[in-house]
């Protein structure tokens, strides 16, 4: 009787294809989801996927007012925290933009696939292509 060789391992198999992924990570403060972001992804590598992780905070950056916030030496990881709170409310209350935040995520992965693919526009199906 023929014996199967039995692995763990994907590389013995074919890629499949894949729809682009797209995770929001929510926490309260204090929670770890730079951790969380790691083991995801650790996990989508593991199953073909290329991951770009987008802190959303860091968005605020690209509008003048709030660029020095990258730059600032903070006395505590909660100051941090709430002066960048303090920014984000500001700036959706100044743009009479509840969501502002989230659009200018969906622009950042708009802009990535403009510089991974070529277009703006989803990717082909099996980019394996995730967003964090």
């Amino acid at each position: 009787m023929p014996v199967r060789k039995k692995t763990n391992s994907l590389s013995v198999l074919e890629p499949l294809k894949g729809p682009e992924l797209i995770f929001g990570l929510v926490g309260a403060v204090g929670t770890n989801l730079d951790q969380v972001a790691e083991a995801l992804k650790e996990e989508l590598a593991r199953v073909g996927y290329t991951t770009h992780v987008i802190r959303v905070s860091s968005l605020l950056y690209q509008v003048k007012k709030y660029r020095g916030l990258a730059s600032k030496t903070y006395s505590s990881d909660y100051q941090k925290v709430l002066d960048h709170m303090k920014a984000g409310s500001e700036f959706r209350k100044i743009t009479e933009r509840g969501d502002i935040l989230a659009l200018m995520s969906v622009l950042k992965i708009r802009n990535l696939r403009q510089q991974i693919f070529g277009t703006p526009d989803a990717p082909p199906p099996n980019s394996r292509t995730a967003y964090i």
